[in-house]
């Protein structure tokens, strides 16, 4: 029997040839502001280190071999990118301490709060853009130091859609945690189980908060998309992702190093990190969670979400502010 996995796993494949086919997907959205830590960072922590850090072989200052999925996500929706993400930063102020670079960089004030701290600052006597979308994205660095629990995290989170929904916003995507205990990292270590019932913990809280919050906030339009389930596919089925490694760093391998085409067919950078190769398929799924599907992609796209609904009521890409079918019992 195929699981529902292996479907989707299809699905998403077919999903990706559909976007990479079109110059942009539908969006009434503005421009994209994006916040969280080193999946999202885009160049700040290197500008904020004169051009130090992160060294090579990393790129332009991103932790990994290229673009980040913000970036594809705002290139797919033919959006502007204000990226306010900067690696080491934690669901709150705090910024992770290791190897001292917090302190010599001056990361203290960059945690997810700061971030929209400095966001705020831009507007001025401003507000923020009603027809943006802004996308928050953290939670990992809170766990691979001893500090936070996932109720705290996810708190922290729905702060800062507070702190955003105060300024004026009313657009907000939320990614969960990927599996974070099948990370290069984690994988086939004592530590392996910890993390990924950290990353469940945390999804199952940051899901039901979210469905709580859009209660709070009707005028909001809150989309969450489930990563965790979008890397075990590509982990499941290598192969519909484009890729052969899933479980190895790229950087521990001198051939994967110097190799662009090599690396394409990894899932990790690093330990923790995607390769650019892997941004790219999350950031264009990102974006077609949020698009206005165009009439060709409609019952394709809905197939997909009803599938995702099937495997697990966190499922991706969906909509707190309309009937889930979670919500609908998958019934009609």
């Amino acid at each position: 029997m195929v699981s529902t996995r292996h479907v989707l796993a299809g699905i998403c494949l077919a999903v990706f040839t559909h976007v990479a086919s079109a110059a942009a997907l539908l969006s009434h959205y503005s421009q994209l502001v994006f916040f969280g830590d080193s999946l999202s960072d885009n160049g700040n922590i290197y500008a904020l280190s004169g051009g130090q850090f992160p060294p090579a072989p990393y790129w332009n200052g991103r932790f990994s071999n290229g673009p980040v999925a913000a970036e594809t996500m705002a290139n797919a929706l033919g959006l502007s990118l204000s990226d306010y993400a900067y690696g080491g930063a934690k669901t709150g102020p705090d910024a992770l301490g290791h190897d001292n670079y917090r302190w010599d960089l001056g990361l203290d004030g960059t945690g997810l709060p700061n971030q929209v701290g400095m966001f705020a600052a831009s507007l001025g006597a401003g507000s923020a853009d009603a027809n943006a979308l802004y996308g928050i994205w953290g939670g990992a660095n809170d766990y691979f130091e001893a500090g936070l629990t996932p109720p705290e995290s996810v708190a922290n989170l729905i702060g800062v859609v507070g702190d955003l929904y105060a300024l004026g916003a009313r657009n907000f995507f939320l990614p969960n945690l990927p599996d974070l205990g099948l990370t290069a990292e984690f994988l086939g270590t004592p530590l392996q189980g910890q993390m990924s019932f950290i990353s469940q913990s945390f999804n199952t809280l940051l899901s039901a908060s979210l469905m709580q919050l859009q209660l709070a906030l009707p005028d909001a339009s809150i989309v969450a998309f489930d990563t965790f389930n979008f890397m075990r596919a590509a982990i499941d089925t290598p192969a519909d992702f484009g890729l052969t490694n899933v479980t190895d760093a790229c950087l521990d391998s001198l051939a994967c190093v110097l190799d662009p085409a090599v690396q394409d067919q990894y899932l990790f950078w690093d330990g923790v990190h995607p390769t650019t190769a892997a941004h790219e398929r999350l950031g264009l799924a990102f974006a077609q969670a949020v698009a206005v599907p165009e009439p060709a992609s409609l019952a394709l796209f809905a197939f997909a979400i009803v599938l995702l609904g099937l495997q697990r009521c966190d499922q991706r890409g969906v909509r707190f502010d309309r009937p889930s079918v979670c919500e609908e019992g998958l019934a009609g």
